[in-house]
């Protein structure tokens, strides 16, 4: 896992009042881009979505999600971070992934976090698989916090194969907020939304 050099980012002056907000970022499903060249422009087309309120996110396969594509899919989150200690935060995208034979070149993957509209990462990893043709990756991004609320905004993405369902990754987002001595996955009240 490679890091990405500390970033120092302002909380947003927004109201805490806890009525503004709800459990959960809004996760925007886009098509995966065909092409590593591509991965760090997110989308403007959209294949559906879904509230994220932790858990891993199988994107060859968001039917469970409510969202009908057969492809495999690149997630943005939005919403608002909740923070409520100073120090690093770190987030980290541990990927597992089952390669086809017929799959010969491995998927370039591909983590960027916004703060504030401030862009923190980007971090790369290729999908790389064993003699199984399973594969693992893991991508880290941290930046210093302080206690409150942060516009948040996260795009995550693997190349997709030319030959349908050749590649089937399931993403895990972990997080380590200051304070925390280990990674671990995300609270439903750690990441939110507005409604409206």
């Amino acid at each position: 896992m490679g890091g990405a050099p500390p970033a120092q980012t302002e909380k947003t002056p927004e109201s805490e009042n806890p009525a503004n907000y709800r459990p959960g970022a809004l996760a925007i499903v886009h098509a995966a881009p065909a092409s590593a060249r591509l991965l760090s422009e997110v989308p403007v087309d959209s294949v559906g979505g879904f509230t994220y309120s932790g858990g891993p996110i199988a994107l060859h396969d968001l039917n469970s999600r409510g969202v009908n594509f057969s492809g495999l899919a690149g997630i943005e989150l939005q919403g608002w971070l909740k923070v409520k200690q100073a120090g690093r935060m770190q987030f980290v995208a541990d990927l597992h992934g089952t390669l086809a034979p017929n799959m010969f070149v491995p998927p370039e993957c591909l983590l960027q976090i916004w703060l504030e509209d401030r862009l923190v990462g980007p971090e790369r990893t290729t999908l790389a698989p064993d003699k199984n043709r399973d594969a693992k990756a893991s991508m880290l991004i941290g930046a210093e916090v302080e206690p409150g609320l942060y516009k948040f905004r996260l795009w995550t993405a693997c190349s997709a194969a030319q030959t349908p369902n050749a590649a089937r990754v399931t993403l895990d987002l972990l997080i380590k907020p200051p304070g925390d001595l280990n990674l671990r996955g995300v609270k439903s009240d750690e990441l939110l939304h507005r409604p409206g």
